[in-house]
């Protein structure tokens, strides 16, 4: 007996979940995705707003109310942000993003499904400066993550809403290109995410999925006192906002 399949998604890592029918088969799906995100950036006292493309794939395997979700997303494109510092310094300012996750999914009631798992990411900045030494962030974080979605049927459709909550071990790392002096500093990344979504089946097989989401995370140092000592005057606190804004679009097929 095949199962009605509707896909959620949340987090600075997709989250994948699934909510079906009652019965005991055992199934697989797969899924493809494209994300449009805007990002707000800011690490030591800079802020940058570029946008980039990503593709996610994930493969579920479900039986009865369970799921399990494995998932990874890669950057596509994005779009280096050009400028120029205080001292007139033309400077650009480029990054990567690249994100998985293991999630475990249970339909409790109706709608109703929770889900928890384990994440890890990185954000990669590269800060080139023609009259200044460039330098290097790599931003990284791992650890579980728990969430709940609701998912409203209408017609043929489920119109999803939910939100997630992430406690992930953080760290940042700092090089300069020309001395090649770096710094490692670990701390704490926390955040939350939102979403709503609109699933349908395009055949009996295939779904279609349209969402929208915002991720809020921060990284804090667990050692002001450690950041940059002895590398950059005056030292400065690395704590860093990620904010995100996510137009998605995937498609999954049960085999």
């Amino acid at each position: 007996m095949k199962k009605n399949i509707t896909w959620f998604a949340f987090g600075t890592c997709l989250f994948s979940t699934a909510v079906f029918a009652e019965d005991k088969t055992l199934g697989f799906d797969m899924g493809l995705g494209f994300n449009f995100k805007q990002l707000e950036y800011s690490v030591v006292d800079v802020k940058f707003k570029p946008r980039f493309n990503t593709l996610v794939i994930n493969a579920t395997t479900f039986y009865s109310r369970a799921s399990i979700t494995a998932e990874h997303e890669v950057m596509l494109t994005s779009d280096p942000i050009y400028g120029a510092d205080s001292l007139g310094a033309a400077n650009t300012v480029d990054f990567k993003r690249e994100d998985s996750a293991l999630t475990l999914g249970y339909s409790a009631w109706r709608g109703l499904t929770v889900f928890g798992g384990y994440k890890q990411g990185s954000t990669t900045t590269y800060a080139l400066y023609s009259a200044l030494d460039s330098q290097v962030f790599t931003n990284t974080a791992s650890g579980p993550f728990i969430g709940v979605n609701y998912g409203f049927r209408i017609g043929e459709g489920v119109l999803g809403v939910s939100f997630a909550y992430a406690d992930l071990r953080g760290e940042t790392s700092l090089l300069f290109l020309g001395t090649g002096v770096g710094t490692d500093v670990p701390g704490k990344t926390r955040g939350s995410s939102y979403g709503i979504s609109w699933s349908a089946p395009l055949t009996q097989e295939l779904q279609f999925r349209l969402s929208l989401k915002t991720n809020r995370y921060r990284f804090t140092v667990n050692d002001p006192a450690q950041d940059l000592a002895g590398i950059a005057s005056p030292a400065v606190i690395l704590n860093t906002d990620e904010n995100y804004t996510i137009l998605g679009i995937s498609f999954s097929k049960q085999f």
